[in-house]
């Protein structure tokens, strides 16, 4: 079994892990809303797909960075988008549009089906159990207060708290210090290949990669899985 011997905790990333990811329709019809008030005039589809590709361009000069919040990377993307289109001062509609995606997160994200039956199991074991994740305060606290996310861990640290991103290591010593177990007695249990994967070996942990229906998923974790069930299952085999 690849995660012998017995892990004392297991310290999970958040969104698109233990949480199912936000429906994208969240998003363009907030980016609707953008063109609406700006009078842009490209069709609705093509104003979209010309942000997502901002998008994804500032997602990956951001993640070179050792530590950012999440609000000025989404705000980088649009500004830097609608400069393009001929908008200067967009200060204003950038921020409302930063404050709706936050919204949509935190009415609009749910536990993936099976989360709280997994964790109730590894609770039965007696394992710590704790959320590392690059998100913003603003963004989680709400969830944590609504699903008593306290309840079930015993650490939730965020990026703007260890004031370190994923994969950064700073954020992956903070965790175990934090729950007072060493590297090697801790699995991390995460969706991203790079921030989760890679950035908790390099710590010195074990790790499981949540692949979800991408089975053909290539990953140098120790465990790959596509339910949150396995990962009980897995610690059952250990007893």
């Amino acid at each position: 079994m690849l995660l012998k011997p017995a892990p004392k905790a297991f310290l999970f990333d958040f969104g698109e892990t233990l949480f199912s990811p936000l429906p994208d329709n969240y998003e363009r019809q907030n980016l609707l809303k953008v063109k609406r008030d700006l009078g842009v005039e490209i069709g609705d589809e093509d104003f979209v797909a010309r942000y997502r590709s901002f998008k994804r361009k500032t997602t990956k000069t951001f993640s070179s960075r050792s530590f950012f919040l999440h609000r000025d990377m989404i705000a980088s993307a649009l500004t830097n988008y609608l400069n393009t289109l001929g908008f200067d001062s967009v200060e204003s509609v950038v921020e409302q549009y930063c404050r709706a995606q936050r919204l949509a997160v935190t009415d609009h994200l749910r536990p993936r089906t099976g989360c709280v039956t997994m964790l109730s199991r590894l609770r039965q074991y007696g394992l710590t159990l704790g959320i590392v994740s690059n998100i913003d305060n603003d963004w989680l606290d709400p969830l944590i207060q609504r699903f008593n996310l306290k309840d079930w861990f015993d650490l939730i640290l965020t990026s703007e708290t260890a004031q370190s991103c994923k994969p950064d290591r700073k954020i992956f010593d903070l965790s175990v210090n934090q729950m007072g177990v060493t590297p090697d007695q801790c699995v991390f249990v995460g969706d991203s290949e790079i921030n989760d994967v890679l950035g908790a070996k390099q710590a010195g942990m074990r790790t499981i990669r949540f692949i979800g229906e991408n089975p053909d998923e290539e990953s140098v974790a120790n465990v790959k899985v596509r339910s949150l069930a396995e990962i009980a299952d897995l610690i059952q085999s250990l007893r």
